[in-house]
């Protein structure tokens, strides 16, 4: 075992630390939105992503100077990679955004095979994914070892700031992300300029921190751990519904049913060892747990009130009107992407390019004389999104990491090949990545830098775990 150093690994977590909070805390300006012009913020969060992989790769402990990474991982980000290369070399034109005006490129060296409408988006785009794919090699490193299960307690404390972040600037009333003027103030919460993204967030951790609660309840039974990690869940939760995401609460409901269902037999011993453990509290003990009980009851009431005034808008928008402009404005968006992906004048199989929906959409809408109104940088549904920008091929790349990995984590539960002390800590990565998959069918939460790069790396440890080592004793998948 090479880099077998505490202090390497300790170095790692740090950067990785840095990594998550600028990733994370940047994205809340609104200058991290593409068509603002000033893109710094998500270009050095780019850089943070590369840096912690390049980290990973170097510090982590493993096997082999390079960490093993399954074939077919290497197959799909090697063609997302040469494809956005392409479309940059072979692009068609650059935008100047500022004079919303097209600037034609000469001398392409394939005039006849499609090129990127937008080069400089694209070129951002595709140092993204070379940054995010050196980080799910990282995540390969740790596979190697148990350090992926430190990877998923930093993934379960950045959704926990999230919700605290949240939670304290709706309390304290700040109008706006850090201060910062925003079209939308009433949709922010935490670092996110959409709450619908913070939703996401939190949903990806809420499982986690579950999880790991359930993960050590079978080492230690109902030790001090085992509390924090069932109070940092119950704060995420309480986040998600302060956040007053509709989507994000109905997630929310999805997984912690999908929880309670493949968690029912651990739930059960844990109910029926405290009702036979009922030893006597001390009064400190009993006022600080009802002093715990109280203040999560009161921000549980607030933030239901919150969601609850987004449930009436949208009722009353359908009884005014007759319809929901926000559900309609989806599917009308839904409908576009599907004729544009369809159509052998536009994206067709090889998409209008990555990272160019916001630029282009806008024209697309004027030219079909679209219903659509405002700006729509992001389609509301990421799966249609991927194959318009990427084209089918494309697509299929990113469907086979993000599916791919959801179908190898249920076999591994299926087949019993997880042991036992990583069993809750797999379904929790299944059932959370399950979650943000179909969220990602009516919203945008995998075209957010922070809420991608967690889902992606869930997918990593998924495809890679226990490839590269011997489980030590097999689980069960009940």
């Amino acid at each position: 075992m090479i880099n077998n150093s505490k202090e390497k690994t300790f170095a790692f977590f740090v950067i990785l630390g840095f990594c998550l909070s600028w990733v994370i805390g940047a994205y809340g300006s609104p200058m991290g939105f593409p068509l603002e012009g000033n893109d710094i913020f998500r270009e050095r969060s780019r850089g943070a992503i590369a840096f912690a992989g390049l980290a990973g790769i170097a510090l982590l402990p493993g096997k082999s100077i390079f960490p093993r990474v399954p074939l077919i991982l290497w197959i799909c980000f090697g063609f997302l990679i040469i494809w956005g290369c392409f479309m940059v070399i072979n692009a068609q034109s650059e935008m100047n955004i500022y004079r919303a005006r097209w600037i034609m490129i000469k001398d392409r060296p394939f005039p006849d095979l499609p090129g990127s409408p937008v080069a400089s988006a694209t070129k951002k785009f595709t140092f993204e994914i070379i940054a995010v794919f050196l980080f799910v090699i990282a995540i390969a490193r740790s596979t190697e070892s148990s350090i992926w299960k430190k990877i998923l307690t930093a993934f379960a404390l950045a959704s926990l700031s999230v919700a605290l972040i949240g939670m304290t600037h709706k309390i304290l009333g700040i109008d706006t992300v850090w201060g910062i003027p925003d079209q939308q103030p009433e949709l922010f919460f935490a670092p996110y300029v959409y709450n619908g993204n913070a939703a996401s967030m939190m949903n990806l951790g809420i499982i986690m921190a579950f999880s790991m609660a359930l993960t050590d309840y079978r080492k230690n039974g109902t030790s001090r751990p085992f509390y924090l990690w069932m109070t940092c869940g119950a704060v995420i939760g309480i986040g998600i519904i302060f956040a007053a995401s509709k989507a994000g609460a109905l997630i929310l409901v999805g997984q912690l049913g999908l929880f309670v269902l493949f968690e029912a037999k651990t739930l059960l011993v844990i109910i029926r060892s405290r009702r036979r453990r009922r030893t006597k509290m001390s009064l400190e003990k009993k006022m600080a747990l009802g002093a715990a009980a109280i203040i999560l009851a009161g921000f549980t009431i607030i933030s239901t009130g919150l969601l609850n005034s987004r449930f009436q808008d949208m009722f009353e928008d359908i009884e005014n009107t007759g319809e929901a402009s926000t559900i309609n404005g989806r599917l009308e968006m839904m409908k576009l992407m599907v004729n544009l992906s369809a159509d052998t004048n536009e994206a067709y199989w090889h998409g209008i390019g990555p990272g160019t929906f916001p630029y282009l959409i806008p024209f697309y809408l004027k030219n079909r004389e679209s219903k659509l109104e405002a700006v729509w940088e992001y389609g509301h549904c990421d799966p249609l999104q991927t194959i318009l920008d990427w084209g089918y091929f494309g697509a299929l790349a990113w469907f086979t990491i993000g599916i791919g990995g959801v179908v190898r984590g249920g076999y591994l539960l299926l087949k019993r090949k997880v042991p036992h002390d990583d069993l809750h800590l797999v379904k929790g990565i299944v059932i959370s990545l399950i979650g943000i998959g179909i969220h990602s069918c009516f919203d945008f939460p995998l075209s957010i830098l922070s809420t991608h790069l967690v889902a992606i790396s869930l997918c990593g440890i998924l495809w890679t775990i226990y490839r590269n080592q011997e489980p030590g004793k097999l689980g069960s998948a009940s």
